[in-house]
């Protein structure tokens, strides 16, 4: 009796030593499946786009706005010789029909006028290539040659500019090339018709 009693408890503690067992084992398992709820699933970021450098002024670029400054005086010399000549033609006209005795005094009127004027086209056309020697360049011809390069390489560089805008920029809406180029070319000739006037003012004043 004693014995079958002695054997009932041995097998009641191996029953709990194996219940203890599995339960320890599956402890761990538990812990995993816990940690694995826990754990946020990880975001794919899509790899970002790399912005280039806004475009950059090429030294013509940066010298376009003096460029234009002194075309604006070649500018306003050349249409100065132009009214000169206009009204050297119109006195030529008035010379041909100017005919008779009795208006020989009016033709030596007019002959006068005509010498006079001539004599001041021909200091004003050096006055051009004067302007153009004043900023380094030899002739009219070689400035006009780095003007108009220089144009072309700024329009260029606002056009990329725009681009880039629109693309990685602010997307603000902005005036066109033709009209940005006139706007300066505006602004350029106020300055020197200012400027010009400026200079007639203190010669008068003298």
């Amino acid at each position: 009796m004693a014995i079958k009693v002695l054997e009932l408890l041995i097998m009641q503690i191996i029953s709990k030593a194996k219940k203890y067992t599995q339960r320890v084992e599956e402890e761990p398992k538990k812990s995993e499946v816990l940690a694995l709820a826990k754990t946020p699933d990880r975001e794919v970021k899509a790899p970002e786009e790399q912005i280039p450098d806004r475009p950059k002024k090429s030294a013509l670029v940066a010298k376009y706005p003096r460029l234009e400054e002194i075309h604006e005086k070649l500018q306003q010399q050349n249409k100065a010789i132009f009214q000169k000549e206009q009204m050297l033609g119109n006195l030529e006209i008035e010379l041909s029909d100017c005919k008779g005795i009795l208006k020989g005094k009016k033709r030596k009127e007019l002959q006068a006028q005509m010498a006079q004027i001539k004599s001041q086209i021909e200091p004003m056309k050096y006055r051009l290539a004067d302007i153009a020697k004043e900023y380094g360049y030899p002739n009219v011809k070689a400035f006009l040659v780095e003007y108009q390069k220089a144009k072309a390489e700024y329009v260029d560089y606002i056009q990329a500019s725009e681009n880039w805008d629109r693309q990685y920029g602010k997307g603000e809406k902005s005036m066109s090339i033709n009209a940005k180029l006139k706007q300066y070319e505006q602004e350029v000739k106020q300055r020197e018709s200012n400027r010009t006037q400026v200079q007639k003012n203190d010669r008068g004043a003298r």
